[in-house]
């Protein structure tokens, strides 16, 4: 007895030692956290946007400082898991044990009536020991350091899923080395036998407990059919083992009304915490909001900045292009007034040269110009008014010859080719 309180206080100094390393790891990390976010929080509240002075920086924190709060609640989130399967397998072991010892604690109440219990309870199979095979898992469960053999949960559990996958052992290790590089072949290989080990011996522990409770069951089977005269024996034994089940069962009430309390204060804990995340997220949302806020009150007083430089450059450039267009429409002005000088030069000079062009036309044509007659010379006879003309004695003559019929067509006047024609070749 004294060998298994020494091991249970080592396990629990052992547990409580890495309890408070985690309780301090995490909380370094929230204040940490805390800090950095303090900080840029006061930055943002009391408006000292002057003393950011590079906002790609400051953003590259804050979106730092979220992972590492992302992170915190992955880690505490797998550490509550771990624990919360701890959990479970401790219930499971010391439910086994529970089983394992409780025909052995049940027979002490026959210890003083020795002489009056009958031969069948002497016969019974149980012989106060724990049974090989549930002492040989346990004790190889604790040397290995736990259900893992030493390994974190979340990698033991990467190895079963990877070993359901892969059904060779060269490839599965090869695919647990490439995704967790810092665990080597050999140590995969070492950890697969050690699982294949775990599972026999589990397997094992099933079948002798199995085995245990159909021999229980066996066993009330008998105790039923057997001869009531056995009772009164008993009788002092059953009562004080009923006295002893009275106050099992009331230790086991109570123990029941403290963990409801225990859940119910958990329950609470858990409303607490959610609420206080839920007003984190809200002011983390807020700070946000006034983070974006003032980086658009600075980034439209850049681009105002940018506007007024560009409208200032731009009038600038105008001032010199009306400055430019100015000399440009001088410079044609002062050439325009030269040439007009120059145009009203030449035109003077044309004036006088047709003035004295025109004076010596004058002088050759002074003399009268002479009528020269166009027409015939015609000796005048009022008497050929009366007389009919050439044309109208041809129209006559005309009409009075008969008709001969179309003329050819070369013979028609007007078809006909002239005689001036005819001699050129």
């Amino acid at each position: 007895m004294p060998e298994f309180e020494s091991d249970l206080s080592g396990i629990y100094q052992a547990t409580q030692d890495s309890c408070s390393q985690e309780i301090s790891r995490v909380s370094q990390n929230i204040q940490t956290i805390a800090k950095s976010l303090k900080s840029k929080a006061d930055l943002l509240k009391d408006k000292k946007m002057s003393e950011i002075n590079d906002f790609e920086k400051f953003k590259a924190e804050m979106v730092l400082i979220q992972e590492n709060i992302m992170n915190l609640k992955r880690t505490s989130k797998l550490e509550l898991n771990r624990l919360k399967q701890l959990e479970i397998e401790m219930a499971d072991e010391l439910e086994s044990y529970y089983n394992v010892k409780l025909p052995e604690w049940s027979e002490r109440f026959h210890i003083s009536n020795l002489d009056l219990i009958p031969a069948r309870i002497k016969n019974k199979q149980w012989s106060g020991q724990p049974n090989k095979d549930v002492k040989e898992y346990f004790d190889f469960v604790h040397q290995s350091g736990g259900h893992e053999n030493g390994w974190r949960k979340e990698d033991h559990l990467l190895f079963l899923k990877l070993r359901k996958k892969f059904t060779k052992l060269a490839d599965l290790a090869a695919n647990l080395h490439e995704i967790l590089p810092d665990i080597s072949l050999e140590e995969i290989t070492q950890h697969n036998d050690w699982y294949t080990k775990y599972l026999q011996l589990q397997s094992k522990k099933k079948k002798a407990i199995h085995k245990w409770k159909l021999n229980k069951t066996s066993s009330k089977i008998t105790e039923n059919h057997e001869s009531p005269t056995i009772a009164p024996l008993m009788k002092e034994d059953a009562s004080a083992f009923r006295e002893k089940l009275m106050q099992w069962k009331a230790e086991k009430e109570e123990k029941m009304l403290i963990d409801q309390e225990l859940e119910k204060l958990k329950l609470q804990e858990i409303i607490e915490r959610e609420r206080a995340k839920k007003h984190r997220h809200i002011e983390m949302k807020k700070l946000v909001n006034e983070w974006r806020e003032s980086k658009m009150i600075f980034e439209q007083s850049q681009k105002q900045q940018q506007r007024i430089l560009e409208e200032l450059e731009k009038k600038k450039r105008y001032t010199l292009a009306s400055d430019r267009n100015y000399f440009r429409h001088l410079h044609a002005f002062s050439r325009g007034a030269n040439a007009n000088k120059l145009i009203k030069q030449f035109q003077s000079m044309d004036e006088l040269h047709i003035m004295k062009m025109r004076q010596i036309h004058k002088k050759i044509t002074n003399d009268p110009k002479k009528r020269v007659q166009s027409g015939p010379s015609v000796s005048r006879d009022p008497n050929r008014v009366a007389q009919p003309t050439i044309q109208w004695a041809q129209r006559v003559r005309a009409a009075k010859e008969p008709f001969k019929g179309p003329l050819p067509i070369f013979d028609m006047p007007k078809l006909a080719i002239p005689e001036w024609r005819k001699t050129i070749t």
